[in-house]
């Protein structure tokens, strides 16, 4: 019998062929990851660029009015309006802080995080306004621990729990099941409320945006769902938001 002899060289340059596609494999995701980035960046300082300009506009009329004005009355009603502009203010300031410190993070300290014990954390932060509002919140974790930052995972889990507790509606009885799974060698986690449902078609994609709302949401402000998505993509992660109508929200967490 016949053995055919390998050809070193041969097996050297699939080495080698081997090695550069995993390069360029990791290139490209490098290279995603940082438009994404980017793109959130971008559509921020856009946003908080719109609302500085209320604010700093009322100051500059505000302070152009106040030397014609005689000490007094009139004048002391002016420089009180000035209290709920400098606030907004501060206010688009702090945001514009929070997120460029995500962003600009070239490091997080990942750790081998318990899933079960951060929920559990989470579960009695909201606890109060759960019984409040009647609604039921199970778990199940089928990946039990994650290597991740311990602040991400905890402060995720709470805003979308958050999100899902302030905007339900009492004409059912309102459940949220929180759920972990391997898919595709990657952990999921599901958030699912079966209280809310939203537009997929107009609410859908304005979700995690900036000060974007929904018309379950009423007046809420929160940057919860903003920031949220910018420290799972910052990780390299993605999330996604699914409704049908009378079937609930789910949120869902590719890590």
């Amino acid at each position: 019998m016949l053995f055919q002899k390998k050809n070193p060289d041969l097996l050297q340059q699939k080495l080698q062929l081997e090695a550069l596609q995993e390069k360029y494999r990791l290139s490209e995701e490098a290279r995603a990851g940082l438009e994404t980035r980017l793109t959130n960046l971008l559509e921020f300082i856009r946003m908080i660029a719109h609302n500085l300009n209320g604010p700093v506009g009322n100051m500059g009329q505000i302070l152009e009015v106040l030397p014609q004005l005689p000490p007094g009355e009139e004048q002391d009603e002016y420089i009180s309006l000035l209290e709920p502009t400098v606030s907004s203010l501060q206010t688009a300031l702090d945001e514009l802080r929070m997120v460029v410190d995500i962003q600009s993070k070239s490091s997080v300290e990942l750790t081998d995080c318990s899933i079960e014990e951060t929920f559990t954390r989470v579960q009695q932060r909201v606890h109060n306004t759960a019984t409040a509002r009647q609604i039921f919140i199970s778990a199940s974790f089928q990946e039990e621990t994650i290597h991740y930052s311990q602040s991400y995972l905890e402060n995720i889990i709470y805003d979308l729990l958050d999100y899902t507790l302030t905007h339900a509606k009492p004409d059912r009885a309102p459940t949220i099941r929180v759920t972990t799974s391997r898919e595709a060698g990657r952990t999921v986690l599901r958030v699912e409320s079966n209280h809310m449902a939203i537009n997929p078609d107009k609410e859908l994609p304005q979700l995690f945006k900036y000060k974007k709302v929904t018309s379950s949401a009423g007046a809420d402000e929160k940057m919860g769902l903003f920031l949220v998505r910018n420290q799972i993509e910052t990780l390299g992660g993605q999330i996604t938001a699914t409704s049908q109508p009378g079937q609930g929200l789910v949120f869902t967490i590719l890590f």
